[in-house]
């Protein structure tokens, strides 16, 4: 009876660890595929040096449509948007999440 139990307890380990791998790796293709998708986004929406300057120092520098003297400077973490005027810092523009 002893040994029944073990290899019941072995087995349903084995079953709980194959269900947690399973889930890990779902879960690494899912975010992997929305991460690639991301990265197409930006290809497609910013320019080269804009693209290069997002991903070495950390934002990108977006002119205004209005002002030729405007930048709003987008971090590329979550964060603030800088709007900066003749290369110096005006304020903060601060974005709503939709929901």
């Amino acid at each position: 009876m002893e040994t029944l139990v073990d290899v019941l307890v072995v087995i349903a380990v084995t079953l709980s660890l194959l269900l947690l791998g399973w889930y890990i790796v779902n879960s690494a293709l899912k975010w992997s595929k929305a991460d690639r998708l991301a990265c197409e986004l930006l290809h497609a929406v910013l320019t080269y040096d804009q693209y290069r300057q997002l991903i070495q120092q950390g934002y990108v520098d977006i002119p205004s449509p209005s002002d030729s003297q405007r930048v709003y400077r987008v971090p590329k973490l979550p964060g603030r948007v800088q709007v900066r005027e003749k290369g110096k810092f005006t304020n903060y523009q601060f974005i709503k999440e939709q929901s």
